[in-house]
């Protein structure tokens, strides 16, 4: 009646993950206080880099427009969570220093098992009338969260919106495992009966 392909499909189900692929969901955290001087870059809902609102102006002189801002006396480092496993093709953010040619350094770390390992890094100049706006491609990281540093050699730092493109990894959760087990156990018992 029941072929073994029945069976064994409830029990693939309740050990596979499932995935989506798109932008990847996260909250953050920093480990510098965003500052101020005369003009206004706080973050402290951390909320302003994912918040879908664009930075806006040349440089830094825009009124905080959408800008979180650091001031640079050492790197700065944002660590950014997601709700499950995700794998990373590609992380895009915006950028800028107070300088209207001012160049970003930044590295690139993914959390495996505890340990932050390197995974990439690089710069970005800002050329005449960017859009601020910048990629960091060629990514195949599998993790639960990234860290990233910027810094500069100018007098700021200033970041908006950081996006991560990728798959989301997901583990059923225990009650729909238990569905599954149950269905599978469910058709076993129907496969003994009508042998």
């Amino acid at each position: 009646m029941f072929s073994k392909y029945f069976i064994v499909l409830p029990f693939t189900l309740l050990f596979a993950s499932f995935s989506s692929a798109g932008i990847i969901s996260y909250s953050y955290s920093f480990d510098a206080n965003t500052d101020c001087d005369n003009r206004c870059y706080h973050d402290n809902s951390k909320s302003r880099l994912n918040d879908g609102l664009l930075g806006s102006g040349r440089a830094q002189y825009n009124a905080s427009n959408n800008w979180v801002g650091w001031k640079q006396e050492a790197p700065v480092y944002l660590e950014f969570m997601f709700e499950n496993s995700a794998q990373i093709d590609s992380i895009e953010f915006g950028g800028l220093t107070n300088h209207s040619l001012g160049t970003l350094y930044f590295d690139v770390y993914s959390n495996q098992s505890g340990i932050w390992e390197l995974e990439t890094n690089g710069l970005r100049t800002r050329t005449q009338d960017s859009d601020n706006r910048y990629s960091i491609t060629g990514l195949d990281v599998t993790t639960d969260s990234i860290k990233l540093s910027f810094s500069s050699s100018d007098r700021w730092v200033l970041i908006d919106e950081v996006v991560f493109n990728g798959t989301n990894i997901s583990i059923p959760e225990p009650g729909t495992a238990w569905l599954l087990m149950a269905a599978a156990f469910g058709l076993l018992g129907l496969q003994r009966r009508s042998q």
